[in-house]
């Protein structure tokens, strides 16, 4: 009860050109309980959330954004992390000095708007909780 998930991408308002991305094919789901948003975009990269910031404008703010694209450069586009407005922000990621994620500049941007940042490399399996009212992100180190 008083939980749903809506699917935000893919849809017919992304180009054929966007598509052939590969990861621009993720699956973008809100996740809705009660008064709790937990934004989930995959691969997703800029030219996605350009296009779902377009559409969706404030609708995407979320309590917990699950970064893009292990917060590479080439996501988290700043008009679409600025209206998602995250609590939290987590970055699924591997050892930096291997796959130079998370990006410095998409960091930086989701810490200005206030976002606490977390990655599965500093901080291991990340579980977010929620009653739909409040919600805590536990880590496992």
């Amino acid at each position: 009860k008083n939980y749903y998930i809506e699917v935000l991408a893919p849809g017919d308002f992304l180009s054929k050109k966007d598509l052939k991305n590969m990861n621009n094919t993720s699956l973008v789901l809100m996740l809705h309980y009660g008064s709790f948003k937990m934004l989930l975009t995959g691969d997703a990269e800029a030219p996605v959330e350009d296009a779902l910031q377009q559409k969706y404008g404030t609708a995407l703010q979320a309590d917990v954004l699950k970064v893009g694209h292990h917060g590479s450069k080439t996501s988290s586009y700043w008009p679409f992390v600025s209206k998602v407005k995250p609590k939290y922000a987590l970055i699924s990621c591997g050892d930096f000095s291997i796959y130079k994620h998370p990006n410095k500049n998409v960091v930086g941007s989701l810490t200005h708007l206030g976002a606490k940042v977390l990655t599965t490399h500093d901080h291991g399996t990340l579980t977010v909780t929620t009653d739909g009212k409040s919600f805590d992100v536990l880590t496992e180190r």
